[in-house]
């Protein structure tokens, strides 16, 4: 047997397929946490394991598993709230972009601030 030979046999005995990469890519994201709060961390670390995706998840599952993890923030209690009230009273669809966009940080005055939602 050849090195030529040898190495097609590893290659293709270590391969992975289609399915198995898209459950690999979605367990990645999983993992994703927040760990001490660190919301800026989380999101960091969550829009970095998204990229790396072969295809996005549906847009109702990444807003459930965006907003577990954002439910156990201290810091974004009242933000969490208030998103909760814009379902519950308001009748709003729940929506992963309106999570995503009330945590992205505005640049104001040489200052990074959180959003504030109306």
């Amino acid at each position: 047997m050849k090195g030529r030979q040898i190495a097609f046999m590893l290659y293709h005995s270590y391969r992975v397929t289609d399915v198995e990469g898209g459950l690999l890519d979605f367990t990645d994201l999983l993992a994703v946490t927040l760990k001490g709060d660190n919301v800026r961390g989380f999101i960091n670390d969550w829009e970095l394991r998204l990229s790396g995706l072969r295809t996005m998840p549906a847009p109702n599952i990444m807003e459930s598993l965006f907003r577990k993890q954002l439910d156990t923030s201290h810091q974004l209690e009242n933000t969490m709230e208030l998103y909760t009230l814009d379902i519950t009273q308001r009748g709003e669809q729940r929506s992963y972009e309106q999570l995503m966009n009330e945590q992205q940080p505005t640049w104001s005055d040489g200052v990074w601030t959180q959003t504030e939602t109306t």
